[in-house]
């Protein structure tokens, strides 16, 4: 199996490859599987990130969640921790560049969003597997997450970020449910 660094070069050359109109029918149609499970229907408040050109696209997740009456809390990372915090938003305008320009909302107390609170998170991802597995950045942030946090949680991507089986260390954390472009879920 490749390592994890060639699966995520890999990924990240696949979505620059893309055209914009092709990124986001692509994005579009995972997006609308996600939209249709009642994991998502059931949630009010929904934890995600703001995509960056390398990932599925996530503005559309959550301009279809402010449409529904649904609140969602981004996070906001802690790289010295290697924590996620997350912050309720209603609008892209809350969002300011951080770390490798990857979109987070400011901090402030009144919009925090307590890990109990969130109803489903939408986990970030370069490649996912059918038992849930996948690799991230490398960081390591949202495996310490869900390992502290019982959340229904799910991932989303497009067909080249799936793989049959990823060998998991001791520490990755699965997603409940992922949505593949052109797979049932998985």
């Amino acid at each position: 199996m490749a390592t994890k660094e060639i699966l995520r070069s890999d990924v990240k050359r696949q979505f620059l490859n893309l055209s914009r109109t092709e990124y986001q029918l692509r994005s579009k149609q995972v997006q609308a599987a996600l939209l249709a499970d009642p994991a998502w229907q059931r949630a009010d408040m929904i934890g995600l990130t703001v995509s960056t050109p390398q990932e599925i696209d996530t503005y559309g997740l959550l301009e279809a969640a402010w449409a529904s009456g649904k609140r969602t809390a981004v996070p906001k990372a802690d790289a010295e921790h290697k924590s996620l915090a997350f912050y309720e938003i209603k609008d892209f305008d809350e969002l300011s560049p951080a770390f490798a320009g990857i979109l987070e909302p400011k901090a402030s107390r009144e919009k925090y969003v307590a890990a109990q609170r969130l109803e489903l998170l939408v986990v970030p991802g370069f490649v996912f597997d059918a038992k849930g597995y996948r690799i991230g950045f490398g960081g390591g942030f949202y495996d310490r997450f869900l390992a502290e946090h019982k959340i229904p949680s799910c991932s989303i991507g497009l067909n080249f970020q799936y793989v049959d089986r990823l060998e998991p260390e001791v520490h990755d954390m699965p997603v409940d449910q992922v949505f593949i472009e052109g797979k049932e879920e998985l």
